[in-house]
């Protein structure tokens, strides 16, 4: 593989995240029915709380994913990292 490194200009406030697909494919039974979370639900999540302080989002995101995997299995790895421009 032949790799090229990319630039990005970001001014102060602006954040991305960077993420594994575990989060979204993270499976939980609702009314009796096996679902993933999906990325459309996740791309909300991260809507939703964006604006917030990162140590907030780090447990909104926590509290996320373990109500939603309640009594499965984690099925993947869960990578997420917030990155925020100064």
């Amino acid at each position: 593989y032949h790799f090229e490194g990319q630039s990005i200009p970001l001014v102060s406030g602006d954040c991305f995240y960077l993420q594994s697909d575990g989060f979204e494919d993270q499976m939980a039974e609702i009314a009796g029915k096996r679902k993933k979370f999906s990325k459309k639900r996740y791309t909300e999540f991260v809507l939703a709380h964006y604006t917030l302080p990162f140590l907030v989002q780090k447990q909104k995101f926590e509290k996320e994913f373990a109500e939603w995997q309640g009594k499965e299995m984690q099925t993947d790895d869960v990578t997420v990292v917030g990155v925020m421009a100064r």
